[in-house]
């Protein structure tokens, strides 16, 4: 009899954690159109990154679609095809007879989306992509982005970002925003995004994603949305090790989804 009630406890512990509490894992990952360290192209390099990881949603920067320097590939396609995954790209400039941008990949189906351009950089032109797609019958709305180094930019690109979000009609909607950022956590402008977005403090000894192959900073963040009625909770966060691959560690974090029936 206590046999069967145990097993009885244990699959209802497993059902409620299945169907109430679901997770996803969320990556980004500037990928200097697949230069690695040692000076060579080799996208299947960082193929090899992402399906270590095996990410739900992927944020990816710096791409080159059909340029001269990557021998005329559309790299956004290339690496959706290899990792199975839907996309969109989102090009900043025209680049060396081709585009150069970046890109959000999904294994769900993406619902919509758009750019809005970044003016005012001085190093190259910089874009906003925001997605809308979906996990578990959860809305999710990613935003994407590359900043520039310059202060004075980014500031006026956080002031447009903070425009956008005031705008939106559903205060409560799950919004993730993801990207190479190019400043740290104790920056000005992070502590600026700190009034819409939480910045996860990790359990591991260390986010520094750049440069490799001995990162000595953090420039590339997964930043959660503040909303008092979230139905999303992060639960860990962190970058991961390549040698050679990228100029850049990828950053990693597993969020969990709770009440899934409110969209």
């Amino acid at each position: 009899m206590i046999k069967i009630i145990l097993f009885v406890f244990i699959f209802i512990v497993f059902f409620i954690s299945t169907v109430f509490a679901q997770s996803f894992k969320v990556m980004t990952y500037n990928i200097r159109h697949g230069l690695g360290i040692d000076n060579v192209i080799d996208t299947n390099r960082i193929v090899e990154v992402i399906k270590k990881v095996n990410p739900h949603f992927l944020a990816l920067q710096e791409l080159d679609k059909e340029t001269t320097r990557v021998a005329r590939v559309n790299q956004p396609a290339v690496l959706a095809q290899k990792l199975g995954m839907h996309y969109v790209f989102a090009p900043a400039m025209n680049f060396m007879e081709g585009e150069y941008g970046i890109a959000f990949f999904s294994t769900e189906p993406i619902k919509s989306w758009k750019t809005i351009p970044l003016l005012g950089a001085n190093d190259e032109p910089r874009v906003l992509l925001i997605v809308t797609t979906s996990f578990k019958e959860k809305t999710l709305v990613f935003f994407v982005s590359h900043f520039t180094l310059d202060e004075e930019v980014v500031n006026k690109h956080i002031s447009l970002l903070e425009e956008y979000l005031s705008t939106i009609s559903n205060s409560n909607q799950e919004i993730i925003f993801m990207g190479d950022l190019n400043f740290t956590p104790d920056s000005p402008q992070a502590n600026r995004l700190r009034n819409n977005f939480i910045f996860p403090v990790s359990d591991f000894p260390t986010l520094l994603t750049y440069p490799a192959p001995n990162p000595t900073m953090q420039i590339d963040f997964i930043l959660q949305k503040k909303s008092p009625l979230s139905h999303i909770r992060l639960n860990n966060i962190f970058s991961i090790y390549h040698p050679t691959a990228s100029d850049h560690f990828p950053l990693i974090a597993n969020f969990e989804v709770l009440n899934l029936n409110i969209n």
